[in-house]
């Protein structure tokens, strides 16, 4: 079903309850005023792709033609690049007013004139990750978010069902489903940039990429895995009372990896679902990969090639067929199975952003700051599609 399909069900659905709603019905009014909210956030994302659609249409009919003397670029900038624009034409500058151009040269003899607290300018951009390690957040699914505040049903689940004679006892089944409201959790932070960091630009757009953004990514990770829930913390996965279990004590990489095996079969007989993931230690992830047969073989592959010349593992290769992300934040001798494609998603509002402006003493100091946050939060749909695996006490 795609979005307009969507919203068209939940209009019907919404007429279908105007008269419970005058009745005084309390569950038909609340449930009305969850479609509301959501019928909201799909006309704010049907609008933005519309203009989207748009932009995309007069770019496309402009690289029909050429002119001479103009030098036509489809370089798509980065999130730094394009906070760097808007300094620019924002006139962040030393000695340049908000809202105007800024020269590469400068007079001496320029009017310098503070700009008015608070003025920033803001690229809305969802960062696109550099290729490499996986992410812990690439093992989620995403969703794209309105509200603040979201709610999503977690489910759990009891019994089988079974072959009955006639006349015979039928096997119990249940399910149950917990309607969890969380907020948006606020993940930021700011630099600080001098003057003259801002006029060499390609220096601001390497701080903003791989230095504001990067650590922002490193805290989103952290949460992911070890959020308290309690505010302003999200609830990680190791707070989202998912299943625990063990592998022997004292057991070396082999106990290791058939405990991860374990999980994701125990997983796949409980819900349905095929485990996909494992997030792991560097160091635990150490001892599983330089795993060694009785022949001194590596069992994932040696340094230039396959086990027993068959092709070579790399440095992350899949473990029982699962993506592995590999984490310092993942507690040593923790290591997390799940579902994650299936059993839960990560929300997000509006991507990720930097904002660019003075705070306190900037101007006076020739430096700007420099803000890059996100908004998100963790649905855990089916906690019992996890395991946290730990070593046995």
């Amino acid at each position: 079903m795609n979005v307009k399909e969507k919203r068209a069900a939940l209009v019907a659905e919404l007429q279908g309850l105007v008269e419970s709603v005058k009745a005084g019905d309390e569950a038909s009014i609340k449930r009305a005023d969850d479609i509301v909210a959501e019928l909201e956030g799909i006309d704010e994302h049907l609008a933005k792709a519309a203009e989207k659609a748009d932009t995309l249409a007069k770019l496309g009919e402009t690289s029909k033609h050429t002119h001479k003397g103009v030098k036509m670029s489809n370089e798509i900038k980065s999130l730094g690049g394009a906070a760097v624009e808007a300094i620019k034409k924002a006139g962040l500058m030393r000695g340049a007013q908000p809202g105007t151009a800024v020269a590469e040269f400068k007079a001496a003899t320029d009017t310098i004139v503070e700009p008015v607290p608070g003025d920033i300018q803001i690229s809305d951009r969802v960062v696109t990750y550099p290729n490499g390690a996986l992410y812990v957040r690439d093992l989620f699914p995403t969703e794209f978010v309105s509200a603040p505040t979201i709610g999503f049903y977690q489910i759990t689940t009891e019994g089988t069902a079974d072959t009955v004679a006639e006349d015979g006892a039928k096997p119990q089944l249940s399910a149950d489903g917990v309607l969890k409201t969380v907020a948006l959790t606020k993940v930021a932070g700011i630099m600080k940039i001098t003057d003259e960091m801002l006029e060499d630009y390609p220096r601001l757009v390497s701080a903003i990429d791989r230095r504001g953004v990067y650590a922002k990514d490193l805290a989103v990770e952290d949460q992911l895995i070890n959020g308290t829930g309690t505010a302003p913390d999200m609830t990680g996965l190791l707070a989202g009372g998912i299943n625990t279990a063990t592998w022997v004590n004292g057991g070396g990489a082999a106990d290791m990896a058939e405990a991860i095996y374990s999980a994701a079969m125990q997983i796949k007989l409980t819900t349905g679902y095929a485990a996909d993931g494992v997030i792991i230690n560097p160091a635990d992830w150490a001892t599983i990969r330089l795993a060694k047969d009785g022949n001194d073989q590596y069992y994932a592959g040696g340094f230039f090639e396959g086990q027993y010349g068959t092709q070579f593992g790399g440095l992350y290769p899949e473990l029982w067929g699962m993506r592995v992300a590999i984490s310092a934040f993942c507690p040593q001798g923790t290591i997390i199975v799940g579902a994650f494609r299936q059993a839960s998603a990560l929300a997000i509002k509006g991507g990720t952003r930097v904002e660019t402006g003075y705070d306190g003493v900037d101007f006076s100091h020739d430096r700007i700051t420099l803000r890059v946050e996100e908004r998100l939060a963790l649905e855990i749909f089916e906690p019992q599609a996890f395991y946290a695996l730990t070593e046995a006490k």
